[in-house]
């Protein structure tokens, strides 16, 4: 039950104080101070615990929000970091960053001010830091299994944690010289203190995380990126990773249906001089409208002329019950030769807000001499009651799966699409597509 029945009613929205502009010119620090813990929880009472609650849809990480708006409202700041870690592994970023469209999703915004949920976010792990609440948190056994992330943003250490906290070993690699990403260097120290990277990475090392700056992967001199995933089965580590049933199937499914191979050794690196072709195979998957899906892509690659030939497309689907096989079989095919259609024609640019293209209503189609052998496997579960499409799926899928078996092919990453010759020579002589 909320705290306050009456809190969004007859109390106003307050912000964390700003501290005096004649303090603010002579140093770099936060402009923001720490607001009491009486105001916070004045503010968190605010907060309508609302029966259909809005700010988790605009919250990107689904945190809790009511959960530990209540908690805090209730002096319970222990169990609100708890609430709190559950869906963030570091709140003090986005507490300090976060443009909080969480705020702008709070349905008291509608005719009145919003709660102020990041200056409770962030008033909760500053409480959590500053009583001693956040530790190190170990795996209770060990998978022997290595794990590389490649990139030392909040992502790549998120990312690092939870694999670490599962049990595997995990190695994160960072190409600039202090790990942090575009944390420690493309941010000011006003937007956030530096030292909140410095406690998070002395966590993760705690928990045994190994943490390893100056590293650039794929890079000249760095460490070599087929090296690296030299025994890495990405169907295997997958499976590893879920006890979603569903999902085990449909990646079982295709990696049988495909004749997926797993790596024992590195795969060769393409040179632009080549004259021979080498392959590459690539795996994605996706949980979209209920349905699963996993599809493998098989590709060859000639370094001496560019040309990229997709060689197999194989794809598993669950969509639970079927009511038309041959309808969905269709459906999956059209999607995967748009999307496959899309890879090797189509221009498609890589960025930090995902991908972008022309309308996709304009792109040519595969010649027939370019279609591949498609191979569809359904799987039905008539007892789910749920059904999913077959097309747009099935082409964000082809995308994303001839890209990786580029990449296995080639040990190197294609910044965009098509694939086409000229790029392709490009990306193999390093002029390129390496960064």
């Amino acid at each position: 039950m909320v705290a306050n029945p009456w809190g969004f009613l007859r109390l106003p929205r307050a912000e964390a104080p700003k501290r005096p502009v004649a303090e603010r010119v002579r140093d770099w620090d936060p402009v923001y101070g720490r607001p009491a813990a009486a105001d916070v929880r004045i503010q968190a009472s605010r907060c309508m615990d609302c029966g259909v609650a809005f700010c988790h849809a605009g919250c990107p990480l689904g945190n809790l929000i009511p959960e530990w708006n209540e908690l805090v409202a209730d002096d319970d700041w222990r169990a609100a970091i708890e609430r709190l870690h559950a869906t963030n592994n570091f709140p003090e970023f986005t507490g300090w960053l976060c443009p909080a469209p969480c705020e702008a999703s709070c349905v008291l915004a509608i005719n009145a001010d919003p709660v102020a949920i990041k200056q409770v976010e962030l008033a909760i792990i500053d409480r959590a830091w500053d009583e001693g609440w956040v530790g190190s948190r170990g795996a209770a056994e060990r998978t022997g299994k290595r794990v590389a992330v490649i990139g030392s943003g909040p992502a790549g250490l998120a990312c690092a944690q939870q694999l670490t906290r599962a049990g595997h070993d995990v190695v994160v690699y960072e190409r600039s010289d202090r790990l942090g990403g575009l944390l420690r260097y493309g941010i000011p120290d006003f937007k956030m203190p530096k030292d909140l990277i410095d406690k998070r990475l002395a966590q993760l090392a705690a928990e045994g995380t190994e943490l390893r700056g100056g590293v650039d992967v794929g890079g000249e001199g760095g460490l070599d990126a087929v090296e690296l995933r030299a025994g890495v089965d990405a169907i295997d580590f997958r499976l590893r990773q879920t006890d979603d049933q569903r999902l085990i199937g449909v990646l079982k499914a295709v990696r049988e249906a495909s004749g997926w191979q797993t790596r024992t050794a590195p795969s060769p690196a393409a040179s632009a001089t080549g004259t021979g072709k080498v392959t590459g195979q690539g795996v994605s998957a996706m949980l979209r409208s209920g349905t699963y899906w996993a599809c493998v892509c098989h590709v060859s690659v000639v370094p001496s002329t560019g040309k990229v030939v997709v060689d197999k497309y194989t794809i598993a689907v669950d969509p639970g019950i079927v009511v038309n096989p041959l309808q969905l079989k269709r459906q999956i095919e059209g999607g995967a030769l748009m999307g496959l259609s899309h890879a090797l024609y189509e221009e498609v640019t890589f960025d930090e807000s995902g991908v972008t293209s022309r309308d996709w209503r304009t792109y040519p189609v595969l010649t027939m001499a370019d279609i591949p052998e498609i191979k569809v496997v359904i799987i039905s579960h008539p007892e789910l009651g749920t059904y999913g499409g077959g097309s747009e799926a099935a082409n964000a899928l082809a995308v994303s799966a001839i890209a990786a078996a580029f990449y296995d092919a080639t040990g190197k990453p294609a910044r965009r699409l098509p694939l086409k010759a000229a790029y392709v020579q490009s990306v193999l002589s390093g002029a390129s597509g390496t960064r």
